[in-house]
């Protein structure tokens, strides 16, 4: 294929979509879609032709490869664009919250570093008691706590330690009068930063008061 071939090919493209476009005009309302669909193949065919020619005549200039042309959409109403939903906000798994909940208190001061002799201490008298004194006192401060009230205190109050849950239990348990119960609940809630407002930490007051009631 030489030059003249290629450029009489370009000449006959020109010609077809000068003709094409001439159509067009005469359309008064909408145009038909295989208007557009054959000018945009015959401008493609034009583009490829006039590409090959320009190769024809340097093979040395590296031209990349043309890009193909879409066919236009058909005349029509245009698309409401979609909209996309909002993602609703991921909530924390509470395996999350307890994570955080156990950062926030590794990352805090401990203001009450100094209070930990006076815990070991209290924990060490309420165990040395004897079993008489235990079956002498009331009903024992774990027979009033529910199961499902346990396993709140264990999560949201001990941070899910069943150890240090049942040794605040049997401490607690172990003391002798309301006074003395109570400064420890007070240090330990120290301790363990619980908020005073919260449902569990209320709920285990109520079962302490009940116990030394």
């Amino acid at each position: 294929m030489n030059n003249e071939i290629v450029t009489n090919q370009v000449t006959e493209l020109l010609e077809t979509i000068n003709e094409q476009v001439d159509a067009l005009r005469e359309y008064k309302d909408k145009i038909p879609r295989i208007e557009f669909d054959l000018l945009l193949g015959n401008i493609r065919k034009l583009y490829e032709t006039l590409h090959l020619l320009q190769r024809m005549n340097d093979p040395h200039d590296q031209v990349s490869k043309p890009a193909p042309v879409k066919p236009a959409p058909a005349a029509g109403p245009t698309p409401e664009p979609m909209v996309r939903l909002a993602e609703k906000p991921k909530q924390s798994s509470r395996k999350e919250a307890h994570e955080e909940k156990k950062t926030d208190k590794a990352t805090s001061p401990d203001l009450f570093a100094g209070e930990e002799p006076t815990f070991n201490i209290r924990l060490r008298e309420a165990r040395k008691e004897s079993p008489a004194a235990e079956i002498a006192r009331p009903e024992h401060l774990k027979a009033l706590i529910s199961i499902n009230d346990k396993f709140i205190f264990i999560n949201e109050l001990f941070d899910g330690n069943l150890r240090e849950y049942n040794e605040t239990i049997e401490t607690l348990n172990g003391f002798k009068d309301r006074k003395q119960a109570f400064e420890f609940f007070d240090l330990v809630r120290n301790k363990n930063l619980w908020d005073p407002a919260g449902t569990a930490f209320s709920k285990l007051q109520e079962v302490l008061e009940k116990k030394f009631s």
